[in-house]
């Protein structure tokens, strides 16, 4: 079975307000990655703190979060 089936199928599951929670940190995280710029999402090794300020506000969020997906990506690499 496909990964993201799996996951899907998963999901189904989970009672609602976990899938609204999961929905809403897939929709913030979606929001920082599109305030990137194309050079940001290709090496995010040029961020610093000024440009997670500037993609937090693009983003609505909070420079702690764009950090925290920073890291995240860090982790996974």
């Amino acid at each position: 079975m496909h990964a993201a089936a799996t996951l899907a199928s998963r999901g189904a599951h989970w009672p609602q307000a976990a899938r609204a929670t999961r929905a809403g940190w897939f929709k913030r995280e979606e929001a920082i990655i599109l305030s990137m710029t194309a050079e940001e999402r290709k090496n995010p090794d040029v961020l610093t703190d000024s440009r997670f300020r500037r993609i937090a506000k693009g983003s609505g969020t909070s420079a702690d979060e764009v950090e925290a997906v920073y890291q995240r990506f860090l982790q996974a690499r």
